[in-house]
């Protein structure tokens, strides 16, 4: 059994929408890349530029939390 914890979808959606909110570019942009890089391990589905595309408030029409 993993250590790691499988995320699903919803659960990067919601990550990504908290770092979008963040104000500062800088900040916004090293915490979104800090996030993605710790999530990578976590589902073998992950896709790193299109959490970071959400994480910049660009998400895709599927990653778009209501």
């Amino acid at each position: 059994m993993s250590t790691n914890p499988l995320f699903q979808h919803r659960h990067y959606v919601c990550m990504a929408k908290i770092i979008a909110d963040i104000r500062d570019e800088t900040t916004r942009k090293f915490v979104a890349a800090m996030f993605a890089n710790a999530l990578a391990s976590t589902n073998p589905l992950f896709d790193y530029n299109r959490f970071i595309d959400a994480a910049q408030g660009e998400p895709r029409n599927r990653d778009r939390l209501s």
